[in-house]
């Protein structure tokens, strides 16, 4: 429960703070004296969307401080202690400062926090029922979180959310792995005919290599057997001078001396060597030189053998080097393709596992909506009648939904329907409710389900507009049962329901420095006979409205 409020320079309120009770706390005040205030910073601190324009004129910056009491609270305390947040056993602390110049800052107990920790933080303390929440109930969406809330069965909603979330992934992952599977084929299309074009080549390993070095030999044989034949001449052939007659001469120059000594020996050794590396060199030559035949033939079936490999390169944008490389991603590439069907086969199996799961929980929760919803529509059509609306008829229908429109929340359809005239059927209620029909339909609701509620308090802003007399006495004694248990908050202008708080909060106007101003002060019971003397008969407040007021305090004390 909220346990103290602080609130600085926010809209008209300089400084305020406040204690609230557990049990049923009212705020009333004249028109435009700011009953709402209240309810506006608890959104804020709450993570709700902040501007510059809602700090006090002259003011840099606005600031919301509201300490909870987190005893009761396990899903609270759990949260804090997930994520780190948690200082207190007892207590919880949001904080928001909205600066005008520069972004807001979010607090938990301390801990600097995004807006988006604030809201998930305060939807678990609080829960605020503004004064337009019974248009929700035009919405299939709210009518189901509303049969929800009051089946209590969050493992079974939990359940088919995750069982939901687990076959929709699968099915997006096989939707895509299918959709790959259809680019890959479109490809493996290509590739084919790639493959088959390059298989027709009959490339062999390094062959282009081999072909162009032979290419360059054919087509310079003549300048090579004239380089080899004048080479092999000056090593051995020459008639008057050769490298080996040479190195000859030199060998039977040395060995004629009388005195060999030991440097002549190695020279003599080396010159020997010599000789016949040139003898072996020449003889190499020679034979080399006898297979250097011109063939003009073969010359030109290499050029056209080139010439194929080259064309098919330049239409695959790769080197003449790179074909057998090329052919050799493209195999693979076919051999992905069929890695694909094993994959979809597998994924298909387990979304179908996943549906029936789904299904599974699903039918589990909708045994669940269907047996909660008898129960809703007998108390819903109950209070309908202690709300004035005796002629009314009530029915939370459920209805099956095919597997097509499955979604998180199951495959039910949940919808409620409304009849206010003893001869009209049963309706959906944007067909045959009126604006205070429909208000006296969504507060009975949420008085209903607020028994399920997590949250330890709730907050109603002017939810009971459009009702009066009695009505307001049975919504006032209403609240305040619901206030037994937890704590509530509710802005009124119905001195009846106000007369039921166990607390009453008084928001009123005032000047300070020509500045005006709000604040919010406790009231003992003598203030709150005139405070709902004045609600019940306006400014002029008499005898006779005091006594009423009276009467109206003592009455749902009982």
């Amino acid at each position: 429960m909220i346990q103290s409020i602080y609130i600085k320079n926010f809209l008209i309120v300089d400084q305020l703070e406040l204690d609230l009770q557990n049990g049923m706390t009212v705020l009333t005040g004249e028109t435009g004296a700011g009953k709402s205030i209240l309810i506006d910073a608890l959104d804020l601190v709450m993570g709700g969307r902040a501007s510059p324009q809602i700090i006090r004129h002259g003011c840099d910056q606005a600031e919301i401080i509201v300490t909870f009491l987190i005893d009761n609270v396990s899903q609270a305390r759990q949260w804090l202690q997930d994520n780190d947040f948690y200082d207190d056993e007892s207590c919880c602390v949001l904080r928001r400062i909205i600066n005008k110049n520069r972004q807001s800052k979010g607090y938990i107990n301390q801990h600097p926090v995004n807006m988006q920790s604030l809201k998930i933080m305060g939807e678990k303390l609080v829960d605020i029922h503004s004064q337009h929440a019974h248009l929700a109930l035009f919405e299939k969406d709210h009518q189901r979180y509303l049969l929800d809330m009051y089946c209590n069965a969050p493992d079974e909603i939990n359940s088919v959310a995750e069982c939901y979330r687990l076959w929709h992934q699968t099915e997006i992952q096989l939707s895509d792995l299918i959709n790959e599977r259809q680019r890959k084929k479109d490809q493996k299309e290509l590739i084919s005919y790639q493959l088959s074009e390059l298989s027709e080549l009959e490339l062999q390993e390094s062959e282009y290599q081999q072909l162009d070095a032979e290419y360059l030999k054919l087509s310079h044989i003549e300048e090579l057997r004239q380089i080899i034949d004048g080479c092999y001449e000056k090593l051995y052939r020459h008639p008057k001078f050769t490298v080996e007659t040479s190195l000859q001469q030199v060998i039977n120059d040395l060995e004629s001396l009388d005195v060999v000594e030991t440097e002549v020996e190695e020279s003599l050794e080396l010159l020997n060597t010599a000789i016949i590396n040139v003898q072996e060199a020449a003889s190499n030559l020679n034979q080399y030189q006898k297979t250097l035949n011109f063939e003009p033939s073969r010359l030109a079936l290499i050029e056209d053998r080139l010439s194929s490999i080259q064309r098919l390169a330049k239409k695959h944008q790769v080197l003449p080097e790179g074909l057998e490389a090329l052919i050799t991603k493209l195999q693979a590439g076919c051999d992905d393709f069929e890695s694909f069907n094993e994959e979809i086969e597998r994924l298909t199996q387990l979304s179908e596992s996943q549906k029936q799961g789904f299904i599974q929980a699903s039918q589990c929760l909708s045994d669940i909506r269907k047996q909660g919803a008898g129960r809703l529509s007998a108390k819903v059509k109950e209070m309908l009648r202690a709300l004035g609306m005796v002629h009314s008829d009530f029915e939370v229908k459920i209805d099956d939904q095919s597997i097509e429109k499955a979604a998180s929340h199951g495959l039910d359809d949940v919808c409620m329907l409304v009849s206010t005239n003893a001869e009209s059927e049963l309706q959906a209620m944007t067909k045959v409710v009126s604006g205070g029909e429909l208000s006296r339909i969504s507060l009975a609701i949420q008085v209903i389900t607020a028994n399920n509620n997590q949250c330890p308090t709730l907050i109603y802003d002017e939810v009971d507009v459009g009702i009066g007399g009695k009505t307001a006495d049975v919504v006032g004694q209403m609240l305040r049962q619901l206030g037994g248990s937890r704590q509530i908050l509710c802005v009124t202008h119905l001195p009846q329901v106000a007369a039921s708080g166990h607390q009453h909060l008084l928001v009123q106007k005032y000047s300070k420095n020509q500045m005006t101003s709000t604040r919010i002060d406790v009231m003992s019971k003598d203030q709150r006979i005139e405070e709902l003397a004045r609600m019940s008969g306006g400014n002029q407040i008499t005898a006779e409205t005091r006594l009423h007021a009276e009467h109206l305090l003592n009455q749902a004390a009982r």
